[in-house]
């Protein structure tokens, strides 16, 4: 019986996982396989796109969702929907705004160090409205600006 050709990483993954395409796949086996497959000095960069895509928070994506992040034309920083979900992992506190304090947690969940005055004058340089936060709007500004 002849091999079916893979079409993409999303096909490969979901086939390898023996998961129906219509069927979410956990987030830690996907990692896992890519990990097992050559991809472990990724694996944080991974568990973050995928984490970004886990729309309900429990350890899920979908076969779509993966498939746009493992797309050779994927720009995470291209769509409003993207950049929403990025915000959001800033802002600690789910209330609409990056504060100093997210900042700084925001480093140090990547081993990063920032002081609570390079907090403030990063989010003096970028907070438009001058509320000492940076909103969503503020926060697309500034990515697409710096694109």
């Amino acid at each position: 019986m002849a091999q079916k050709k893979l079409k993409s990483t999303a096909d490969f993954v979901w086939n390898s996982l023996k998961i129906p395409l219509t069927e979410q796949a956990p987030l830690q086996g996907i990692s896992q396989l890519l990990c097992e497959n050559g991809y472990e000095a990724l694996h944080d960069t991974i568990m973050a796109y995928l984490t970004l895509y886990d729309r309900t928070d429990d350890g899920v994506i979908t076969y779509k969702d993966f498939q746009t992040i493992t797309s050779p034309d994927f720009d995470p920083f291209a769509n409003d929907e993207t950049l929403s979900a990025i915000f959001a992992s800033f802002d600690k506190h789910q209330n609409g705004k990056i504060t100093p304090e997210d900042l700084i947690q925001a480093a140090k969940e990547v081993s990063e160090q920032v002081t609570n005055d390079e907090a403030i004058n990063m989010v003096k340089a970028f907070d438009a409205d001058k509320d000492g936060a940076i909103d969503l709007r503020e926060f697309k500004t500034i990515v697409k600006s710096k694109r």
